[in-house]
């Protein structure tokens, strides 16, 4: 399991200790977005998804999400933050 309190100076007193989860069955051509709460904080899930479908490549997707969160943070008025972003493609060929 991936922490966010790795790395986070105010430790536990601003970590919620509770994951937040949720079971989906996902199909060929179905995309997984992880990112940080860098990115999470200021757009939403359908802004994200509507970036993503932009690009075929997961990498090239990864890093507009990125890059359009950072844009948003520096020019938007929000904070800094980390930002990290995975986009994984589902493929049936992976499926065990």
């Amino acid at each position: 399991m991936v922490s966010r309190s790795l790395g986070d100076v105010l430790g536990p007193d601003a970590v919620v200790p509770t994951p937040e989860h949720t079971y989906t069955e996902a199909s060929h051509g179905d995309r997984v977005v992880i990112a940080s709460d860098g990115v999470w904080d200021i757009m939403s899930t359908a802004e994200a998804a509507a970036i993503v479908r932009k690009y075929k490549s997961a990498r090239k997707a990864a890093y507009a999400l990125a890059a359009a969160a950072r844009d948003t943070r520096m020019y938007g008025g929000h904070g800094p933050d980390d930002i990290s972003v995975y986009v994984i493609n589902i493929d049936d060929q992976a499926r065990a």
